[in-house]
Parts: structure tokens; sequence; C-alpha cells
């Protein structure tokens, strides 16, 4: 493989370079172009986190607005999601404890569903 040379990076470097196919191996090194340093940067796979979501769901019924969601969550960290259309926290919904309210009922038959972004 051919040396780089320092002087010689940019963002430009990497164009062109196939995508990885599979999944990285903890041992496998990503390279990353720092703007700010205008230099190539490598990372180990293992050094970088890897975040997943939580969902639940639930059906409305047109009456009830007081659901029961996972413990330990706020507005700042949950997605609620009815019939497809994302609900504006404290304004659609506000959570205490582990009580969502709704401002006003889902309507019958409604899909909840609830996202929990990691912590």
């Amino acid at each position: 493989m051919a040396k780089i040379r320092q002087s010689n990076l940019d963002a430009t470097v990497i164009t062109g370079h196939t995508e990885l196919a599979t999944t990285a191996a903890s041992d496998d090194v990503f390279l990353v172009y720092d703007t700010d340093a205008a230099a190539l940067k490598k990372i180990q796979k293992s050094n970088i986190i890897s975040l997943s979501y939580s969902s639940g769901t639930d059906t409305g019924d047109g009456s009830t607005t007081a659901f029961t969601i996972t413990s330990g969550r706020s507005v700042n960290d949950i997605l609620v999601i009815v019939n497809g259309v994302v609900l504006v926290p404290t304004t659609d919904y506000t959570i205490s404890g582990t009580t969502l309210t709704f401002q006003v009922a889902p309507a019958a038959s409604a899909e909840i569903q609830y996202r929990y972004l990691p912590l």
C-alpha cells in the first residue's frame, strides 16, 4: 500500500473508496478527517459507542390520557408517535414518574409508539 504523506492530506483523500460491506470487527480502525487540524486521524471501533433504542406500544381508546411508560424517563429522552405523527413534548404530552399524560386522548384504535432514546 502506498504511503500518503501528511502534507498531501485533505478531505478528498478518502473520496471514492468503497464502503465496508459488513459489520466492522472490534479491532478494525476507522479513518476520520479532522477539519480543525486538517489531518487524517484513526479511531478503533472498540472505542466507538454503539447506541440503540428500546420501544413500547399502546393503543388509544378515545378517552384514556394517562399511559404507563418505562421508569426513569423524561420528555427529553422519549419520542412519542401516534398513528405515525411525532408528538411535541410538553405541548402534546407530559411525563411524571412512569406516567405519560396526553393533552388530548388518542383516538380509539390509535397506534401509540414510544421510542426510548439511549441515556
